[in-house]
């Protein structure tokens, strides 16, 4: 699920607004949510906040560990971050 033509800005204002239905409202994401969100992560090149979003969903949802459309979107993430190393050993 790639957001074609989003700019860096408006990434951060939708991960902005995905922070708030998670953390202020308490609401649990879907894995369309999540998919938007890392990518988001990517176009705005926030490795920590692409993390943030990796950990959240190992720690609560590890049902979605081996769905591919997530896979997908966090190995585009960890490429576009130059992070090959995590990459690695996130999917050998």
């Amino acid at each position: 699920m790639r957001l074609l033509g989003l700019q860096s800005s408006q990434a951060r204002q939708a991960l902005s607004i995905y922070d708030d239905y998670v953390n202020r409202q308490k609401k649990l994401p879907d894995l369309r949510m999540f998919a938007v969100a890392i990518n988001c992560a990517m176009i705005a090149e926030d490795l920590a906040k692409g993390r943030e979003i990796h950990q959240f969903i190992e720690h609560n949802f590890p049902h979605l560990k081996d769905n591919l459309m997530l896979k997908q979107q966090l190995r585009y993430f960890y490429i576009k971050c130059s992070i090959n190393g995590t990459l690695q050993t996130l999917y050998v």
